[in-house]
């Protein structure tokens, strides 16, 4: 079952929702953590565009890899969501 990402009226993005995408970003093994997120709305879709701190450890040449599988299983998770944009940092 996917979920919904709901606006306010005005076709703001609630807090709730942001806290849902980094909850949800935050669940992946290989993210530390999940912030700045960005919720806009078009034809198209949603966009959602977001900050991810990913564990030391890990590469970061894969950040296309991992950006990626970020976008997929945010596109999985949340219905209408046609494009992800992620920001990666090393923890």
């Amino acid at each position: 079952m996917k979920y919904k990402l709901v606006p306010y009226s005005n076709g703001d993005y609630s807090l709730g929702n942001k806290l849902a995408i980094c909850y949800v970003v935050n669940s992946l093994d290989f993210v530390s953590d999940c912030y700045k997120v960005d919720i806009t709305e078009s034809l198209e879709g949603v966009s959602i565009e977001l900050g991810v701190k990913i564990k030391s450890g890990l590469l970061i040449e894969d950040r296309n890899f991992i950006a990626n599988s970020i976008k997929q299983y945010l596109m999985n998770y949340f219905d209408g969501v046609s494009n992800v944009t992620t920001h990666i940092t090393q923890d």
